[in-house]
């Protein structure tokens, strides 16, 4: 089994990017930049290794300005194992300096 990272390089439509009043609450919006630097992939859970067992994890984060992610919250998991494995993993990342301040990403992390 792998873990699969996709940096979505396209906004939905559905999604708002966030162009809005200043000072307003910044949109949340798929992560395509600022570019991660260090990535730590998410464990496979022990008691999913030696299995297919697929999963999915939609993650949100800020970036801080020196690159870290925080504010890490999961919208939804297949699998409370794999949700505990992503956000560990995530409080390892580092990203480039993000361009603007404030913006809620929103990440999703395929288990297959």
């Amino acid at each position: 089994m792998k873990v699969e990272m996709k940096n979505v390089l396209t906004v939905l439509l559905t999604l708002v990017i966030g162009l809005g009043v200043a000072n307003a609450q910044p949109e949340t919006t798929e992560l395509k930049e600022p570019q991660v630097i260090r990535v730590v992939e998410p464990i496979i859970p022990v008691e999913y290794r030696g299995e297919s067992v697929e999963g999915l994890v939609k993650v949100t984060f800020r970036i801080t300005e020196d690159g870290r992610p925080h504010e890490i919250e999961v919208e939804s998991a297949t699998h409370d194992a794999y949700a505990i494995s992503v956000k560990k993993a995530i409080r390892q990342w580092r990203y480039e300096v993000p361009s603007e301040a404030g913006r809620k990403y929103r990440l999703p992390v395929y288990f297959n």
